[in-house]
């Protein structure tokens, strides 16, 4: 077998080259000659080198999610230690495999994107072992690691309350609790901003929910913290490292940091782990002033892309990870999600453009697969919203902490830029296909009528069939939604959503909502004004896209007559609009 020491440097350059090519011929050709201790050193230079300065570890895995083959080697191997763990009585022969078992699930769950909870609670157990055995193994960098994976996959799910339920009845979910009270209790409490596994204990505390860790955090750091604007630059390094132990015990009792002492500590030189939770409060401080409660805020340097926001439909966003230690725009962006969700799913308000996002977003889901998705940006409006808003606030963050990472007039510039109107195109592409959204939202619901019993608010505009309803009895529904909610904002939204890219009706259409009366002196304005920018298309150039796009008429235009096309069920209704 080949010895590590004697290819040190060599494995050291290759895990830091540019080229993957070379990556890739070591471990399809090298990697299995050593033993399995020195594979254990090879995999922790890899999974912590760095391709270019400052980038995070998430590069090692956006590697292995490029190149599958290398995954299958090195996940392999570590299948076979994770097996051997499990079984293994022997103390010291445990310790030395769970560099493995931390590269395990570190594929499986970043790479794969399947962590097997099963696998996960046999961990848990055997860990929860080997602490009984030596209170000090909670100290290990790998097992802080396996740990945290699974307080990711908790923290990605912990809207989910059946799962919680089931979770907190769980005997690993105990053990959790239990090991993360020992590390809590052994913390040394004159250095806790130096502490790396406490970062991310704080970042995802909100997620865990544990009464069992909240109490001991009470309990072991119970002294009553207030925080001032203090100038960072002026204090003493004994200063500096008393302010930082209180800034850290403050975050764990209240949560969040006040958004003007983060500003003022952005605006310091601090250390790492107070950098962090400053950047964190602040990006959590923008989704209170939106309303946005809900989600957590972490970093996760695993991660093989910049940033992600989880959600579902139920209750918004469940968390925000990002694969760095500072904001940049991608932070901001998904920030920006995590409003919109909220806003669709958990308090379904739909003022401004959310009407038009919602259909947009279940475009994206229902219709396209992920490569489809990425390549159609420029025509989802929530994507579109989450790049505009991104730049924008990450350039009013750049203002605030007074960064010099641009000059001032291009800080003011960004701003000013980035708060204009947002465009989206009313087309996307399939296949290589150019389709009109509206033409393609209709026959989804058509297809899946399913979709407006769940999303209750597409019963304004349609019927529960699939079927579009006509002009006057959008406006009707619309009258009933603002009398009901006493919220003509809303209302007006939605409104505006609708008609807004409505170029042209036909005649009957025309005198149909002309005749319509409504004691609502909003909807009757509302009615006004469309009819005076809208063109009519007399009945005799009524054009044929009307009857093909309702699939109620196949023989060629010339051959119909006006009355005939409008005693088709549906085809008044028919029209085009643009969700931008």
């Amino acid at each position: 077998m080949l010895k590590y020491e004697d290819y040190k440097t060599k494995i050291s350059s290759i895990a830091t080259a540019f080229e993957d090519r070379k990556k890739i011929d070591f471990f399809m050709k090298g990697f299995n000659k050593f033993n399995r201790t020195d594979k254990s050193i090879i995999l922790s230079v890899f999974e912590n080198s760095n391709r270019i300065k400052h980038d995070p570890r998430g590069q090692w895995n956006l590697f292995l999610k490029k190149h599958p083959e290398v995954a299958k080697v090195i996940l392999e191997e570590s299948q076979e230690c994770l097996n051997s763990f499990l079984e293994e009585d022997d103390t010291d022969r445990s310790v030395e495999q769970l560099k493995f078992v931390e590269v395990f699930f570190d594929i499986e769950s970043y790479v794969n994107n399947n962590l097997d909870e099963n696998l996960m609670v046999k961990t848990l157990d055997k860990i929860f072992t080997l602490q009984s055995k030596d209170k000090t193994i909670i100290e290990n960098g790998d097992v802080q690691k396996i740990i945290s994976y699974f307080i990711t996959y908790i923290t990605k799910k912990h809207s989910d309350k059946e799962f919680m339920m089931r979770m907190k009845k769980s005997v690993s979910y105990k053990q959790l609790e239990t090991l993360v009270c020992d590390y809590i209790e052994n913390l040394d409490a004159t250095s806790l901003s130096d502490n790396k596994f406490l970062e991310f204990i704080i970042e995802t505390q909100d997620a865990v929910d544990s009464e069992i860790i909240s109490s001991k955090i009470k309990n072991r750091f119970s002294e009553k913290i207030e925080l001032n604007n203090y100038d960072i630059n002026n204090m003493t390094e004994v200063e500096k490292a008393n302010y930082y132990n209180k800034l850290v015990i403050y975050r764990m009792q209240k949560g969040i940091i006040p958004k003007n002492i983060c500003i003022e500590l952005l605006r310091g030189q601090c250390n790492n782990l107070v950098t962090r939770m400053a950047n964190i409060d602040y990006i959590k401080s923008y989704l209170y002033e939106n309303d946005v409660r809900n989600t957590i805020v972490f970093f996760d340097e695993q991660l093989p892309i910049a940033g992600q926001a989880i959600g579902n439909s139920q209750v918004g966003t469940v968390c925000i990870q990002l694969n760095n230690q500072e904001l940049d725009i991608t932070s901001f962006h998904e920030a920006t999600h995590a409003i919109q969700y909220n806003d669709m799913f958990a308090i379904k308000k739909y003022r401004g453009n959310r009407y038009s996002m919602l259909k947009d977003h279940l475009i994206a889901h229902k219709a396209m697969d992920y490569d489809t998705y990425r390549d159609n940006y420029p025509s989802l409006l929530f994507e579109e919203e989450a790049e505009h808003e991104g730049r924008r606030l990450y350039y009013q963050y750049l203002k605030d902490t007074n960064s010099s990472k641009k000059s001032k007039e291009e800080i003011e510039e960004g701003i000013v830029r980035y708060s204009g109107k947002i465009y989206v195109l009313d087309t996307v592409k399939i296949n290589g296909e150019e389709k009109n959204k509206v033409q393609m939202f209709d026959e989804l619901l058509r297809k899946e009528p399913s979709i407006i019993e769940q999303y209750p608010i597409l019963q304004i505009e349609y019927n529960l069939d699939g079927t579009k309803k006509a002009l006057s009895q959008i406006m009707h529904s619309l009258e009933l939604k603002c009398s009901t909610d006493k919220d003509e904002d809303e209302a007006s939204s939605i409104a505006d959503c609708i008609l807004r890219d409505i170029q042209e009706i036909s005649e009957f259409e025309y005198n149909e909502l002309s005749k319509y009366t409504s004691n609502s002196t909003f909807i009757s304005n509302m009615i006004k004004q469309f009819l005076s920018r809208v063109s009519i298309v007399k009945n005799e150039n009524l054009t044929l896209k009307l009857g093909i796009e309702s699939g109620s008429i196949e023989t060629p235009y010339i051959d119909q007559t006006y009355e005939i096309i409008t005693s088709q069920d549906r085809v008044p209704e028919q029209r085009e609009s643009n969700d931008s």
